[in-house]
């Protein structure tokens, strides 16, 4: 499920604002995804091989937004962001 975004962290750590305007068909949406226990055992009972290994790993995609200007004014600003979109399931050895 898609949902919208109130607001976003910067990569320098800030939170923003992000513009939302339904009445003017303007939304910005992105669908998120956690992992529930990330760097834990995924698929153990598919996966069980001797020698190997596998954990969970969250994954980011980058997303740009409109978002309200930092300095007060009614302006806007494009920034990119780094959000979570799913958990993968890896192997390493040992």
């Amino acid at each position: 499920m898609y949902e919208q975004l109130y607001k976003v962290k910067s990569d320098n750590g800030e939170w923003r604002t992000v513009v939302q305007a339904p009445e003017k068909n303007f939304v910005q949406k992105v669908r998120l995804e956690t992992c529930l226990s990330e760097n834990q055992e995924c698929f153990e009972v598919i996966l069980k091989m001797p020698g190997f290994k596998t954990y969970c790993k969250q994954q980011y995609n980058k997303w740009s937004f409109v978002v309200e200007a930092t300095d007060g004014s009614s302006n806007t600003e494009n920034i990119t962001v780094s959000l979570p979109t799913c958990c993968s399931c890896h192997y390493k050895t040992g």
